[in-house]
């Protein structure tokens, strides 16, 4: 491996936290195959260099490991870090000094950059993935491993990172790691003049967000039976749901239920029922019969007579709020 090199994210002009442990890590890698390690920062203009009293960026990217600080600069870099911004900016340096490892902090700018920059070089990409290393003895590192977990941490991958025949690019994770200063010389520093980006590659909306709507809506919705005998008690329990009670007759009547409805169907299964149902509409369905279509279209259901069900419900909703009870069938 000849040279690696790692992507430093900045934040307000400072490198974020992840970027540092990437660096760090970096340097363990570069120092055991022998390779330079790069870090290249994207600016949208280049920093001064020793004039601050706390470290400067040259010398806390030293620190950490790098033995060659690249400052890209271009005035539009000073955006949000995304592919369409800072893309061709890192492939300037990945062109200038070509690596065989880039490494990228497992962060929302990595992940968008990490498989373009990998399609450009011509390599590999591994995202959301760990660098673990096998140990010979307490001192000794063997060899350096990708660990990264697979459907839902039933799987885990080992890659070895010595593998690669082509240039490999990585969003590391993290957590819970600190960066470490590894670094005693001061790094050599490097500017280049990144490209400027295709003329406005991303509009930024000045405007205010449109308020979102309310949570879904409910609609209760019953048989023409069921209706006759409980109509106080589907109207009570609407109105305790914060929803509204959808009248038998109304049905057909009511044309495609809004987008985002929650529809409770407490024994209703006939056509004009269902015919109101949007493709997206969630429907929860009481009924007694365990053949009837509203099953086949509900996302839950409970095998039931819906009179019981509903009278049960109100008992709970209203126990210990002094509301009383419309007169309901035994």
């Amino acid at each position: 491996m000849a040279s690696a090199l790692v992507y430093i994210e900045l934040h307000q002009g400072a490198p974020t936290s992840a970027s540092l442990v990437c660096l760090s890590l970096g340097r363990e890698v570069a120092t055991h195959y022998g390779a330079s390690l790069y870090a290249v920062a994207l600016c949208g203009q280049a920093p001064e260099i020793g004039v601050m009293e706390d470290k400067g960026l040259v010398s806390l990217l030293s620190d950490h490991g790098a033995d060659r600080v690249v400052l890209v600069t271009n005035e539009a870099l000073a955006m949000p870090a995304l592919h369409a911004t800072h893309g061709p900016a890192l492939l300037t340096a990945c062109e200038q000094f070509p690596p065989q490892l880039v490494i990228l902090p497992n962060s929302a700018a990595g992940r968008d950059m990490g498989p373009r920059l990998a399609m450009e070089l011509g390599g590999f990409f591994v995202g959301s993935t760990r660098l673990v290393s096998d140990v010979e003895t307490k001192t000794n590192v063997t060899e350096f491993f990708l660990r990264r977990t697979l459907f839902g941490r039933g799987l885990h991958q080992r890659l070895a990172l010595s593998g690669a025949q082509r240039p490999l690019v990585l969003c590391l994770d993290t957590h819970g790691r600190a960066p470490l200063a590894l670094g005693d010389d001061e790094a050599e520093v490097v500017v280049l003049q990144a490209p400027t980006p295709s003329p406005s590659p991303l509009e930024l909306d000045h405007s205010r967000p449109t308020p979102q709507p309310p949570g879904p809506r409910l609609i209760i919705g019953a048989s023409a039976a069921l209706e006759a005998e409980d109509h106080p008690g589907l109207e009570q329990l609407a109105d305790l749901l914060g929803g509204e009670f959808m009248p038998h007759a109304d049905a057909a009547a009511q044309g495609p239920l809004p987008e985002g409805t929650i529809y409770l169907a407490c024994g209703a299964s006939a056509e004009k029922h269902m015919a109101t149902l949007a493709p997206d509409t969630r429907v929860l369905a009481v009924n007694h019969d365990e053949q009837c279509p509203i099953f086949r279209l509900a996302e839950a259901g409970l095998l039931a007579e819906a009179g019981s069900v509903l009278r049960d419900l109100l008992k709970v909703l209203t126990l210990g709020d002094g509301q009383d009870q419309p007169d309901q069938k035994n």
